[in-house]
């Protein structure tokens, strides 16, 4: 049995002036398995029809994760499946999977979604990168980024949306973008305040600054999960 309790939770807000959120996040637990499954997607453009291609992607790659389908394979069926940009060459979701196995390594595989961020004991933590060519002629130059490792208790991993990442873009203090160095040091601030955050509190204020950052207009549709592999806690329930 593995020595750590996986903690996930998803914090999102929509566009302002929307009230359809175009980022979708699913999972699936295969007890049988000992697999956790995490997706999120990011439908491109906002309101229901970003929300229905990223419910569509996020409904392909779990089930295609759940039954073991290689990820070169099972992204070329979303390419082919969603529609396309007028010309034809953009698919209009992005995603990130995140697979963990019990006992296992955690594979995250992303696709145009931001890099996820990985910390170990407070520190960014900076797995190999490997890359995979998405299958079929008409994604050429598309690619998969994977990265691969072993979870260690007080592991933990940030992904999210474009909306969190270009939040403040034009401003003063993020003329660019809030961007993933700034992201990341202000996640390391926190864990170096409160070592035991939840995964609940951390994704919260990611998203709270992301809102500020944009004075409280956030101009995109902003999710950030958290994945904590934390120290179980007992509980007892007398009835």
């Amino acid at each position: 049995m593995a020595d750590y309790h996986i903690e996930v939770d998803m914090q999102q807000t929509n566009r302002h002036g929307q009230v359809v959120c175009g980022d979708v996040f699913s999972s699936r637990q295969i007890k049988a398995e000992g697999r956790t499954i995490l997706v999120l997607s990011d439908g491109i453009g906002h309101g229901v029809k970003a929300n229905v291609l990223a419910t569509l992607t996020t409904s392909m790659a779990l089930n295609y994760t759940s039954f073991h389908t290689k990820p070169e394979v099972a992204a070329n069926i979303f390419m082919r499946a969603l529609p396309k940009s007028i010309d034809g060459k953009e698919s209009y979701a992005t995603f990130t999977i995140i697979e963990i196995e019990e006992n296992g390594p955690v594979r995250i595989i992303n696709y145009d979604n931001p890099r996820s961020i990985i910390f170990r004991m407070g520190q960014p933590y900076n797995p190999a990168e490997f890359q995979i060519p998405i299958r079929g002629e008409e994604n050429a130059g598309k690619i998969l980024r994977i990265r691969e490792f072993t979870p260690m208790l007080e592991d933990r991993i940030l992904f999210m949306t474009d909306g969190i990442v270009q939040s403040g873009l034009g401003s003063p203090r993020f003329p660019t973008g809030w961007g993933l160095e700034n992201i990341g040091n202000f996640v390391k601030n926190q864990i170096s305040r409160e070592f035991e955050i939840s995964a609940t509190k951390l994704a919260r204020k990611i998203l709270n600054q992301a809102s500020m950052n944009d004075s409280f207009e956030i101009r995109d549709d902003a999710s950030c999960g958290v994945v904590y592999f934390r120290k179980p806690r007992e509980f007892m329930l007398i009835t």
